[in-house]
């Protein structure tokens, strides 16, 4: 069983946010386009922008094209992420369910409404919502990879590894998934083959801290302090080792101090 506690794992950079550079737009480039080509390079300009996690920048690019194009998908996919980025996560909700009314097969929305639902911790909508993303875009390795994730996160090892196998064949330079597959494998004990998934991207002392982070979540405490110290002779400066060994060997806090 994994062991609920201070660690928790990440969905990855997708579900990464916070405030972006003061990036100006182009506002010349769109003047000089005909009224007919204007649209599309807003809307490219917009994708760079939140791409960019320039949210300050984008939203108010997003609030006008939107006043012109209510009925664009993609807008309101791209207002639903920044929303959720800035941890809005209802109204992100709201906004991905918009955009999958206009365009029910845009897999980008139904990946986007997955990694909301799980932050929202309602991991079972968010699978349904991944799969179907998984179906409308089967070559992406990120798709796969948070599908992967949302199973991980109930408890479902041997299915997260299988999606974390073909985020790896339909991108095997996506990196996270990767880490991904390897806690999914320690979770399940096949520690072998976990040290080789993290191998793939990540040196020595990140794999054997990971490994120990695997060992903690499972609630095996002294295996993983003794492993985060040997990560910690691999590399003294291996940061996530030192937070991760401090925080398991502080002694428990009592009721009265809580």
């Amino acid at each position: 069983m994994i062991k609920p506690g201070p660690i928790v794992l990440c969905l990855a950079a997708l579900l990464c946010g916070c405030g972006g550079a003061q990036t100006q737009p182009a506002e010349t480039g769109l003047r000089d386009l005909k009224p007919s080509e204007r649209p599309g390079l807003r809307t490219q300009l917009i994708e760079t922008m939140v791409d960019a996690k320039a949210y300050d920048s984008a939203v108010p690019l997003l609030r006008q094209a939107l006043r012109e194009q209510p009925k664009s998908a993609r807008l309101h996919y791209l207002l639903a992420t920044v929303l959720r980025e800035r941890g809005r996560l209802e109204q992100a909700e709201s906004e991905f369910g918009v955009a999958l009314t206009l365009s029910p097969k845009l897999g980008l929305a139904h990946t986007g409404l997955g990694m909301t639902l799980n932050l929202l911790g309602r991991h079972a909508d968010a699978t349904a919502s991944h799969r179907r993303a998984v179906a409308l875009t089967a070559r992406s390795g990120r798709v796969h990879n948070n599908l992967g994730f949302s199973l991980y996160l109930q408890g479902n090892f041997a299915d997260a590894e299988a999606a974390y196998e073909s985020a790896i064949r339909a991108d095997p330079q996506l990196r996270i998934a990767y880490v991904n597959l390897g806690f999914a494998l320690a979770a399940q004990d096949k520690i072998k083959a976990a040290r080789r998934a993290f191998s793939q991207v990540l040196t020595p002392a990140e794999v054997t801290n990971n490994l120990a982070v695997a060992k903690e979540l499972r609630g095996d405490d002294a295996s993983a302090r003794n492993l985060y110290k040997a990560a910690l002779v691999l590399d003294p400066g291996l940061k996530d080792a030192i937070t991760n060994l401090s925080a398991i060997s502080a002694p428990e806090k009592t009721e009265e101090e809580r």
